[in-house]
C-alpha cells in the first residue's frame, strides 16, 4: 500500500495475509503462536494420559494388594508348605469363614448405601464392618483349632485375628492403612515361611504408593500401617514357626 492510497476492503484484507504475524481476514492465530498453542495442547494430552496410566497402575496394585487378597494367599501358602493332608482343608475353612464372610457383608453394606464405596475411605463408616471382621475371624480361628488343624495354620489364625482386633481399636481414634497394615505382616510371613524378602521390599511399598496415588491414605497413615504390620508379626515370629 502507497502512501496516499485510499483504504479499501481489499486492501485491508491484503495487508493482514501478508501480515508477519500470520493473521487471517478472520483474526485466527494461523503461525508461530498457533504452533505453540498445539504444542502445549499435546503436552497437556500426553500428561493427562501419563495420570490416567499412573491412576490405572495403582488402582490394579491396589486391589491385588487388599487385605482380603493378601490374607488369602498367606493361609493358602501356609497350607501348601505345612504338608499335610488335610491342612488345605483347614486353610479353605479360615479363608470361607474369616474373609468371604466380611467380605459378603461388605458388599451387602455397599449394596444399600450404608458406605461409601468397597474401600470404605470414611473413617466413621469403617466402625461396623471391621467389628464384623474381627467376629467372622474369632469364628474362623475357633474353627481351625478346635479341628485340629495344622500348628502354622492355627497360629497363623491366631495372628490374623489379633492383627484385626488392633487395626479396630486404632479407627476408634483414628485412620489407619489396613492395606498398608496386612501388607507389611504378609510380607514378614512370607518371609518367615519362604526365606524371600521380596514380598515385604517390593510388595509393601507398591501397596502404600497406590494407597497414596489413589488419594485414600496420607502418607503418614500408610507409614503408620506398615509398622504396625511389622512391629506385631516380629514379635510373634517364632510362635507362628511353632518356637
Amino acid at each position: 500500500m502507497h502512501a496516499g492510497e485510499v483504504m479499501t476492503p481489499d486492501t485491508v484484507s491484503d495487508a493482514l495475509e501478508m501480515s508477519p504475524a500470520g493473521f487471517t481476514g478472520a483474526g485466527v492465530v494461523d503461525g508461530p503462536l498457533a504452533v505453540g498453542g498445539d504444542a502445549v495442547a499435546g503436552r497437556a494430552a500426553s500428561a493427562g494420559r501419563n495420570e490416567g496410566a499412573v491412576r490405572s497402575t495403582a488402582r490394579v496394585v491396589s486391589a491385588v494388594g487388599s487385605p482380603p487378597v493378601l490374607i488369602v494367599f498367606t493361609v493358602l501358602l501356609a497350607a501348601a508348605l505345612a504338608h499335610e493332608a488335610q491342612a488345605w482343608v483347614w486353610g479353605l475353612a479360615h479363608v470361607l469363614i474369616g474373609i468371604a464372610g466380611p467380605v459378603v457383608y461388605l458388599v451387602m453394606l455397599h449394596r444399600d448405601g450404608d458406605i461409601s464405596d468397597l474401600d470404605v475411605e470414611r473413617r466413621e463408616e469403617r466402625l461396623l464392618p471391621q467389628i464384623v471382621t474381627v467376629a467372622f475371624l474369632g469364628l474362623a480361628l475357633l474353627t481351625v483349632r478346635a479341628g485340629g488343624a495344622p500348628l502354622v495354620l492355627t497360629r497363623l489364625a491366631v495372628l490374623i485375628f489379633l492383627q484385626a482386633l488392633v487395626v479396630l481399636n486404632v479407627t476408634l481414634k483414628w485412620k489407619i492403612s489396613v492395606h498398608s497394615t496386612v501388607a507389611a505382616m504378609a510380607g514378614c510371613v512370607v518371609w518367615t515361611l519362604t526365606g524371600s524378602p521380596l514380598a515385604l521390599l517390593l510388595g509393601l511399598p507398591a501397596v502404600m504408593w497406590s494407597r497414596i496415588q489413589l488419594e485414600r491414605h496420607t502418607p503418614a497413615q500408610t507409614l503408620a500401617g506398615a509398622a504396625l504390620g511389622i512391629v506385631l508379626f516380629l514379635p510373634a515370629r517364632d510362635f507362628l514357626l511353632g518356637g
